[in-house]
């Protein structure tokens, strides 16, 4: 679990047992902002770009050595459009020059993200290495530093949102990666790489700030444990990890409830994860 330093909110308040005078607006259901840079589609991806000494710096294209057809471009029929529910990962293996056309349009990943990704996939225990760790020897696993972003992806018969895009599919129970503990919390931003020939879906999750012992016991939840609903802060935790679909366990319903509402002085956010039915 990775924690991102938000300078906007301060400190957060784990406890949250003092009284306020008025609700912040950190306490609404507003995501917490995540600084990114613009993200924008380069049209030039497969040239070098040439840096102020004369060095050249690898693109997601020619850092990869696969050549590229540009006459491919003037085939409407051949051209990817993944902005669509659907497309998770691909179990027939991509050509090259199909690698080339997801790389084209896909945007750069902010280097704070790019780098959990990174150490997300060595955790996995292969010795994938950065895009910008030149030179690289023969064969290596090269971790491109950019991503398709669809808003939303289906899993079965189940669409899965971000939260900018669609509050009602972003909120999910998932297993955690490493610790296999069962979380909760919202889905951020989906991304979708070619690595080894394969379009791979990854989920970068904001887990849920969890209300305290303390707090939780003030609600009826933990006395009627087969309904399956619990309570958490409505304000985020501004704490990310990184999932793929594998992980995720169900859906998730919410109902916001105002400060005050249990004798908790803090808005509430009510989950219930019975959406699952012990399927997962």
């Amino acid at each position: 679990m990775t924690t991102k330093v938000n300078p906007a909110l301060g400190k957060l308040d784990e406890t949250a047992t003092e009284p306020e005078s008025s609700e912040s607006a950190s306490e609404t259901d507003e995501p917490t902002p995540r600084v990114t840079p613009q993200h924008q589609e380069t049209d030039s991806m497969d040239t070098d770009a040439e840096s102020v000494d004369g060095s050249t710096t690898p693109t997601p294209i020619n850092f990869l050595n696969i050549p590229v057809d540009n006459t491919a471009e003037e085939e409407e029929e051949d051209e990817f459009d993944f902005d669509i529910p659907g497309i998770v990962q691909t179990t027939q293996q991509l050509s090259e020059q199909e690698v080339a056309k997801i790389l084209k349009q896909a945007l750069d990943l902010d280097e704070e993200d790019y780098g959990m990704l990174l150490e997300y996939q060595i955790s996995k225990g292969q010795p994938w290495r950065s895009f910008d760790q030149m030179p690289h020897p023969p064969n290596s696993l090269i971790l491109p530093p950019c991503a398709l972003k669809p808003k939303q992806i289906q899993l079965g018969d189940q669409d899965f949102g971000c939260f900018k895009s669609n509050r009602s599919t972003c909120n999910i129970q998932f297993r955690h990666p490493v610790t296999r503990a069962i979380m909760t919390g919202i889905i951020d931003e989906i991304w979708q790489i070619p690595l080894e020939r394969h379009l791979q879906t990854f989920i970068m999750v904001q887990k849920h700030k969890l209300l305290s012992d303390t707090l939780l016991q003030k609600t009826p939840f933990p006395t009627f444990p087969l309904f399956e609903v619990t309570a958490v802060h409505a304000q985020h935790s501004n704490e990310f990890c990184i999932i793929e679909p594998e992980h995720i366990i169900a859906h998730l319903t919410g109902y916001q409830r105002p400060k005050g509402t249990f004798g908790i002085n803090k808005a509430i956010l009510v989950i219930c994860h019975a959406a699952n039915r012990g399927r997962r």
